[in-house]
């Protein structure tokens, strides 16, 4: 018995001296107890605030937003995810070291561990990848092929048409990515400079017969939210290209952008389809982000890497239609609604966008076989809580989920 004690007594006070050199602050990857495939990347900011990214089988299935509270006195930790604020999830943890926690829940746990640096290669890396993107109702067949490296993350791409095709080389390193690309025997660089994992700035030039002219320069702004909320273009050479756009969110979903210019002043709403969660390339290329930026004429990577979390948080769903109104120089004044609509492979994944009279077709990397998650849709699926219970809904606390093709996968709300 007194052996016992002193087991007890000398695990408490290593749970309490972990617990003093403990900071919730930080990057943590999320396991189960086995520890064999990363389940998520937590990010808990000073602010209160944090991020999580889910994972299955190696695929993101979304980033979602939320607020947070740890009472460092009894280890407890609560989380209101975005849109939940009023159902909070309850984690009492067990501290192991200053750089691991566990969550039990029955037989079952969960185990996060520290990084000791960003999860930059990692929360960069694209997934599902799309291997190409076809803007099939356009009469030249411009299409753009993608090719990455081992990082999961763009190495370089193509972009052909029936008039031409050239190469876009990429490099990355900690403070910038640097796109280059000929066209018409000149060379168009994009430079994107970072700060952490945010693209803050984008400086497109063009290069012919040794004299660089800077034709545009983007500035982004971000909320404490990690949501881009202020975009200022400048260029001397096109006043199209010249404007100040404000975005506002709504939900993890960008709402309306106002964008304001000495030749533009237009106003776009989104509306979504929130049965569906999708943050690939779709998202951008047929969503909220190339709309905006269609609306001006500034020159832009800024839709290609949104996917790879270089632009803050993600927008949650597919894009169900842009509604935009206002005037510009060449349209004069206009009112109108554009709807999407799409179609999916069989594995769930995005085959083709109809976008108003536009269609957007899209292929994707074998291996990409995994759709982005649908909980809200659950008529396929099988939920079971960990002591055998069948469920109708997604419950709080650890789920087993057996999905239509069979695989079962275990979901933590």
């Amino acid at each position: 018995m007194k052996k016992l004690l002193f087991l007890i007594t000398m695990l408490l006070l290593s749970v309490a001296t972990f617990a003093g050199d403990f900071d919730i602050v930080g990057t943590w990857y999320e396991y189960e107890w086995d520890i064999e495939s990363l389940d998520g990347i937590w990010i808990f900011k000073s602010d209160k605030t944090g991020t999580c990214e889910e994972f299955h089988k190696g695929v993101s299935e979304g980033v979602g937003n939320f607020k947070y509270d740890f009472n460092a006195s009894t280890n407890v930790l609560t989380v209101w995810n975005e849109g939940e604020e009023d159902d909070p999830v309850v984690f009492p943890i067990r501290i192991d070291s200053p750089t691991q926690f566990t969550y039990s829940e029955g037989r079952e746990s969960l185990v996060w561990i520290k990084q000791e640096q960003s999860s930059g290669a990692v929360s960069h890396a694209i997934s599902p990848k799309a291997a190409s993107f076809k803007l099939a109702s356009s009469k030249d067949g411009l299409t753009y092929y993608f090719a990455y490296d081992d990082q999961d993350s763009y190495s370089n791409f193509n972009i052909k048409s029936d008039k031409e095709a050239y190469e876009v080389n990429l490099s990355y390193d900690a403070s910038k990515i640097l796109i280059q690309y000929f066209q018409y025997g000149a060379l168009v660089t994009s430079e994107m400079t970072l700060k952490g994992d945010h693209v803050v700035k984008e400086v497109v030039s063009i290069a012919n017969d040794n004299q660089t002219t800077v034709f545009n320069t983007i500035d982004y702004t971000y909320d404490v939210n990690n949501q881009l909320v202020k975009v200022v273009t400048k260029s001397d050479f096109d006043p199209s290209a010249s404007n100040e756009i404000n975005i506002s969110w709504e939900n993890g979903n960008i709402k309306s952008a106002n964008i304001s210019g000495s030749v533009i002043t237009s106003n776009v709403e989104f509306d979504y389809y929130t049965d569906n969660e999708d943050q690939s390339l779709v998202n951008a290329f047929s969503g909220s982000v190339a709309a905006i930026f269609d609306e001006t004429e500034v020159v832009t990577f800024a839709p290609l890497f949104y996917c790879a979390n270089y632009f803050g948080a993600s927008c949650k769903n597919l894009t169900k239609s842009v509604k935009r109104s206002g005037s510009n120089a060449k349209e004069g004044s206009f009112n109108k609604t554009i709807n999407l609509s799409y179609e999916y492979e069989s594995n769930g994944l995005v085959k083709q966008c109809n976008y108003g009279n536009k269609i957007h077709q899209y292929s994707w990397v074998s291996g990409s076989d995994i759709a982005p998650q649908v909980w809200k849709s659950l008529s396929n699926e099988t939920v079971f809580s960990l002591d055998g219970r069948h469920n109708t809904t997604i419950q709080r606390g650890l789920n087993i989920v057996r999905r239509s093709d069979g695989t079962v996968v275990k979901i933590l709300k």
